[in-house]
């Protein structure tokens, strides 16, 4: 809005000066005065034609766009994380990207039209036949039926089913984990089956995956940190990860991990720079915040860590254009703290 309203100044600024340059010329000259007269006129009428016409013009772009914006926003609009990934494709290094917990390949197909190149790892049986069904095809797509952790190892993949009458969790194979964690209302793990377990340390020593990823988006509900101890000593330039806060209904007993474990863990790998996009457990909205170790209570969303600077300013400066910066204060001194103590 701001730029649209400075061109529009600039338009009118250049329509004035125009009329202005012909009044001072009938200032200086007595000649052929009915002739420069009807000449301004005419010129006068022809620019303020023009003005009004690119005025126009700047104002179809502007709704435009946002037509555009409104009618493509989709999955995205409630994921604005795979909106980021595909702004950051521009400014990675590397453009091959590792979807870790695809399920059925909502990300990876986001990750794909952006212009990666998609390693996908999905344990879940059910879930990798459908990811490979829609995905299998593409180009510069590759699946894996296997989980990832911090070793190599078989483990039980616990299975979830959706009890609610209105079936409000949608597809139950997302919420499978390889950590038996509380559960929602409703929903609720009925089931293991065995899988392997790789680690990207492994995966890379093997060549089955490339050294030169870009960015690593992991989703494995609850297991996480796990993944990442995995990486050994590869270091990629973003890493997303899904964390919990205490106060949601899946992270009652059984998390293994909060925000700020894996803001220590990330610290040590040197990953100086960290975005988080949130949600509040049961109301609307997404919001984020930059470099803050803790989640807000009752919250759950995804934080993208980043070893460069100015991919972590461009990343902050894309959340601060789409969505509600969360700015932390000072909690007030409790009565019993009698506020600020001298020692």
């Amino acid at each position: 809005m701001r730029i649209r309203n400075e061109i529009k100044r600039l338009l009118r600024m250049c329509g004035h000066a125009l009329v202005g340059t012909v009044h001072d010329r009938l200032n200086h000259t007595d000649w052929q005065l009915d002739v420069v007269i009807e000449q301004n006129n005419r010129l006068a009428e022809t620019q303020t034609a023009l003005l009004e016409a690119s005025i126009q013009l700047v104002e179809a772009a502007g709704l435009r766009r946002y037509e555009v914006a409104v009618e493509e926003a989709g999955y995205e609009l409630e994921n604005p994380e795979v909106g980021l990934m595909a702004f950051l494709y521009t400014f990675l290094p590397q453009r091959r990207a590792l979807d870790v917990g695809a399920h059925v390949g909502d990300v990876s197909q986001g990750m794909l039209e952006a212009g990666y190149e998609v390693y996908a790892f999905e344990p879940n049986p059910a879930a990798y036949r459908r990811l490979v069904e829609r995905l299998g095809e593409r180009a510069g797509f590759r699946a894996f039926d296997c989980a990832l952790g911090a070793e190599e190892a078989t483990l039980p993949l616990f299975v979830a089913e959706d009890r609610s009458p209105d079936a409000r969790y949608g597809e139950a194979t997302a919420y499978a984990s390889l950590v038996e964690h509380a559960m929602p209302p409703e929903l609720a793990f009925t089931g293991q089956v065995p899988v392997r377990v790789r680690t990207l340390e492994a995966l890379h020593a093997e060549g089955a995956v490339p050294a030169d990823i870009g960015l690593a988006k992991i989703d494995t509900e609850g297991f996480d940190l796990d993944v990442i101890r995995g990486m050994g000593q590869h270091r990629y330039p973003v890493v997303c990860a899904e964390f919990w806060d205490r106060g949601i209904p899946f992270a009652a007993s059984g998390l293994r991990y909060g925000l700020s474990d894996l803001v220590r863990e990330m610290r040590g790998r040197g990953y100086g720079w960290h975005t988080v996009i949130y949600r509040i457990w049961g109301r609307p909205g997404i919001a984020f915040y930059s470099n803050h170790p803790r989640s807000v209570a009752a919250s759950w969303g995804n934080v993208f860590f980043f070893r460069d600077f100015s991919l972590f300013r461009e990343a902050d400066q894309w959340c601060a254009a789409m969505l509600a910066r969360t700015y932390f204060r000072p909690a007030k001194p409790g009565p019993a703290s009698g506020g600020k103590r001298n020692s």
